[in-house]
């Protein structure tokens, strides 16, 4: 078994060697894995600047009402259409919306994206959890806040990336959009967009939202799972070992995780902690670790930007993803 084992790793390696020779091919003529979201270390709060710059009608992309429109619709259900029953506020005209982030509520919590309608009256908050965790009676405090400031005229948008994710507070004043949908929303607003700089980053935004949310696929990680496909099904005995490693998975990503644990340990030094991150939303397939920088009493100081040597620095490592149809990574932001 040990030389199968042996034959098998070796020729996996030649065959991803051929892999990533192609990849470079196939990025030199179309870049298909290229994106700017990406480069930027984009997190939940530049999410929510990104869809709020979209939304709003007088932003420099142009292009007006056009994705407001269809967010709208997206929100709209079949009981907003019957006279009297409609929830969703109206807004018309669109083009004099005003659109707020981080809108700040009278418990000083903050509304990650508030649409508010010109006169004042109607508004919609949206509450952008692509990943995070809710905080303790954060949607009821929204809730009672928008009622307070819009009686009978707003509504709460959940925007969740799992949609698995179920709403904590139940109200008919809250809808929960994922960004799938989201996705479709913006793919049909593609034809409409006149301003090819506008279009061009609309794109973008899905290319990052069909790569984080809707298990799509890198190129690199296309190419290799075909080499692999391709070396188990060669020879028999490589059957064997593959279904062998498929018995042992968990065992192997343990055993993986305790290896980037102790490799981090020794790389970052006493001067940092590694502690597992085991914050979850129900569904969420996503695990890792949080480094924090200690003092001199060996208490933490920071989280997400640690400082060295007195030069603020940004998180280099944040958190070790395994996640569906996607290869482990260490996060930066």
């Amino acid at each position: 078994m040990e030389k199968t084992l042996e034959r098998f790793f070796s020729e996996m390696r030649g065959r991803l060697k051929t892999a990533e020779s192609m990849r470079a091919l196939i990025a030199r003529e179309s870049s298909p894995d290229f994106n700017l979201l990406y480069a930027l270390g984009i997190g939940e709060f530049h999410l929510s600047r990104l869809l709020a710059r979209l939304l709003d009608p007088k932003a420099e992309h142009g292009q007006g009402s056009l994705f407001l429109h269809g967010f709208l619709e997206l929100c709209r259900t079949p009981d907003d259409t019957r006279e009297g029953g409609s929830v969703l506020p109206d807004l018309e005209p669109l083009n004099r919306v005003t659109v707020r982030l981080e809108h700040q509520t009278d418990r000083r919590r903050r509304i990650d994206i508030l649409l508010r309608s010109g006169d004042g009256r109607g508004a919609i908050g949206i509450e952008n959890k692509p990943w995070a965790g809710d905080q303790d009676n954060q949607l009821a405090d929204y809730c009672r806040y928008l009622e307070g400031a819009f009686p009978g005229r707003w509504l709460l948008v959940y925007l969740v990336g799992d949609p698995e994710r179920p709403i904590p507070v139940e109200s008919e004043r809250i809808r929960k959009v994922t960004y799938d949908e989201l996705a479709k929303c913006l793919e049909a607003t593609l034809g409409q967009i006149r301003s090819p700089i506008a279009a061009a980053s609309t794109r973008q935004f899905l290319h990052y939202i069909e790569r984080e949310f809707r298990g799509g696929w890198s190129l690199e990680a296309m190419t290799d799972a075909q080499q692999i496909i391709d070396a188990v099904t060669a020879d028999p005995q490589h059957v064997e070992v593959a279904w062998r490693l498929v018995q042992a998975r968990n065992q192997i990503i343990v055993a993986l995780f305790d290896n980037l644990y102790h490799g981090l340990c020794r790389r970052l030094g006493p001067n940092f902690e590694v502690r597992p991150d085991r914050r979850r939303s129900p569904g969420e397939t996503r695990f890792g670790y949080n480094i924090h920088q200690l003092g001199k009493n060996g208490a933490p100081v920071s989280v997400r930007s640690p400082r060295m040597g007195g030069v603020r620095m940004p998180r280099l490592f944040s958190r070790y993803s395994d996640r569906q149809n996607d290869s482990p990574r260490i996060w930066g932001s």
